[in-house]
């Protein structure tokens, strides 16, 4: 069938340990004061749902609704009941089917937020878990995606199949897998103009939304609507889905996933015992240079050097492990733009190759990192491993593929390295097979948990005392952040803020508005060693903290 295909503008959005020299939060001038604790966010009482079907019956063919509002789903087209996230059963359209109930619960056309656990049984094709029918579409789409693989929550800007050009994608960053329960949550904000989806409790996409239109079909769990036909067949278990009318709150979505509202915050960590390069004082302004990796590498958070395989003619930042041989080879490109792909011919299991990353590969503990790549084999039915191995051979986290096959395919694997691992950049990553023959790679990378929507520079005056922290907040939307300086006991008990701030992304300054996007400086208290800060929409801002 045929969806709404623009990719999400929205990062990869897990909660960010970002570990630099520099830093401090800012405060008032862009939104709560700052509070000098990381005390824990108090959860309030969620909203009252205008629909919540438990899915405990676990017989017969109806799901009744606990919310009090009498709206019954029927179970339909070979749905049957299956083992519950929670409670006694959950609803199992693995097979096919769906429950539906006769027009909406929720009016599409305000905010509202809508919420289930779902469980994948397979991750091909669309996959809608909870929608609203209009007449051509579904006046929202709490989905699976096939173009990214991801988990969205999509709106179309009228009850159209040609809408497709204004779709709103709010999505996450990286594939699910199969037999694990995620926690989605759909939030359509009107008053803030954007949609929101949180997985697992955490905001992992936010796109603006204005065209919010009302639905006034059926309720659907299991299916969507498009071009007038039921389409978008979940493969899943799906539990506990609950309609709002209103939009929920960053600390609701955490209540609903049943994660401390703290762990979904952003952390920023910086590491003041531990300073980088020192900034000649003969030198001003900012410099950018891409020669020693400020963007790839530096802003940008990938990994892995060379991913493409297109930086020269031999493999570079690459090489052998075991008895492997490696070469470019341009004759098996992926597309017509990555002309180049790494061949790699293993004699026997536990060969493969390893990339050195940007002065080696970073190991946090307990920390998540994102693989993915592209790989096809020569007959070999062989599976590959990814690990993040240190120089002294041990293993910090590893994943397997499934089988190679004959054609391009695509590979994404989820890495996370125990509470015990160290903390160091001694540590590479290595792809090995476990059969020997000929396998060819392209595009290989690895991320490690960022943050959609704050980029952070940060550096300090040594002579004066004064760490400078520098946040980009390119998102619609507050960010409250946790800040801790590592190696500092004390601070000034105020810091000087700069807060350059727009409406929305476009804001400029005109002949009529010259005063639309100007820096407003100001004074703020309540600074400490460790700070919670809240960052204001499409905003950028410096903050002078004073260290004693």
């Amino acid at each position: 069938m045929t969806q709404p295909t623009p990719a999400p503008a929205s990062g990869p959005s897990r909660r960010a340990v970002v570990t630099a020299l520099g830093a401090l939060p800012l405060a008032g001038a862009i939104g709560p004061a700052l509070a000098a604790s990381p005390a824990r966010a108090a959860e309030s009482a969620l909203p009252a749902p205008v629909a919540h079907w438990a899915f405990d019956e676990g017989a017969g063919a109806t799901a009744v609704d606990s919310s009090g509002h009498g709206r019954e789903l029927t179970l339909a087209d070979g749905a049957k009941w299956g083992a519950a996230k929670s409670g006694a059963a959950a609803l199992d359209v693995s097979a096919g089917g769906n429950a539906s109930a006769s027009g909406p619960v929720v009016d599409t056309s305000k905010s509202f937020s809508v919420a289930a656990w779902v469980r994948l049984t397979g991750t091909a094709g669309y996959q809608t878990f909870v929608s609203v029918d209009g007449l051509a579409v579904s006046g929202f789409f709490l989905q699976l995606r096939d173009d990214t693989g991801a988990f969205a929550f999509t709106r179309l800007p009228s009850d159209s199949t040609s809408a497709n050009g204004g779709v709103g994608v709010a999505g996450a960053a990286s594939a699910p897998v199969t037999g694990v329960w995620y926690h989605l949550l759909g939030v359509d904000d009107t008053a803030a103009g954007v949609i929101r989806l949180y997985v697992n409790g955490v905001l992992e996409g936010e796109v603006p939304y204005t065209a919010g239109w009302r639905a006034t079909g059926a309720t659907a769990v299991g299916r969507g609507l498009f071009g007038g036909a039921r389409v978008d067949q979940a493969r899943a278990l799906i539990d506990d889905v609950q309609v709002f009318d209103t939009a929920l709150t960053a600390t609701d979505a955490a209540a609903l996933a049943g994660v401390p509202v703290d762990s979904t915050q952003p952390l920023l960590t910086i590491d003041t015992t531990h300073p980088g390069p020192q900034v000649s004082t003969e030198l001003g302004g900012i410099f950018f240079e891409d020669i020693n990796h400020s963007g790839e590498g530096g802003l940008y958070a990938e990994l892995v050097n060379n991913r493409s395989f297109m930086a020269a003619a031999t493999p570079l930042h690459w090489s052998a492990t075991g008895a492997a041989t490696l070469a470019i080879d341009t004759a098996q490109p992926l597309n017509s733009a990555l002309t180049q792909s790494l061949r790699v011919t293993a004699k026997a299991a536990g060969d493969g190759v390893a990339n050195e990353g940007y002065w080696g590969i970073p190991v946090r503990p307990s920390t998540t990192y994102r693989a993915s790549f592209h790989a096809k084999s020569a007959g070999s039915t062989g599976k590959l491993t990814v690990a993040i191995v240190g120089t002294d051979g041990k293993v910090h986290a590893a994943g397997t593929t499934g089988p190679l096959t004959g054609s391009w395919r695509t590979y994404e694997l989820t890495l996370r390295t125990a509470a015990g691992a160290p903390t160091t950049a001694n540590a590479r990553l290595v792809v090995t097979t476990s059969a020997p023959g000929t396998l060819w790679l392209s595009q290989v990378s690895l991320f490690p948990p960022t943050y959609k929507g704050l980029n952070v520079v940060t550096t300090h005056d040594p002579r004066a005392r004064r760490i400078y922290l520098a946040v980009v907040n390119t998102g619609g939307t507050a960010r409250k952040t946790t800040i801790t300086l590592q190696g500092v006991a004390r601070t000034d008990a105020s810091a000087d803020v700069t807060v350059l701030a727009g409406a929305h992304p476009q804001a400029t300054n005109t002949l009529t508005d010259p005063l639309a996007v100007v820096p407003r400086r100001r004074t703020v208290n309540k600074v400490a060693p460790t700070f919670t800060a809240t960052f204001a929409p499409y905003s950028v801002t410096v903050l002078e903290v004073h260290t004693v």
